[in-house]
């Protein structure tokens, strides 16, 4: 199992990065193809919210 990072969240999400973008989409695939497990913890969503609509200004609408 694999615990992924803020920024590995933030990238997949944002899209503003295309290297660092398909970085991260491919965690995800592979975690898909594999059925391997991520584990995403609360501290990271959390923060992964803070830096959406703090950094990146996305409205709460948006981000939920």
């Amino acid at each position: 199992m694999k615990a992924l990072d803020t920024n590995v969240v933030v990238r997949f999400l944002v899209c503003d990065d295309a290297a660092m973008t398909a970085r991260a989409r491919k965690v995800f695939e592979r975690a898909r193809d594999t059925g391997e497990p991520v584990l995403i913890s609360s501290l990271v969503l959390l923060e992964t919210l803070w830096v959406l609509h703090f950094g990146y200004r996305f409205s709460r609408r948006a981000i939920v």
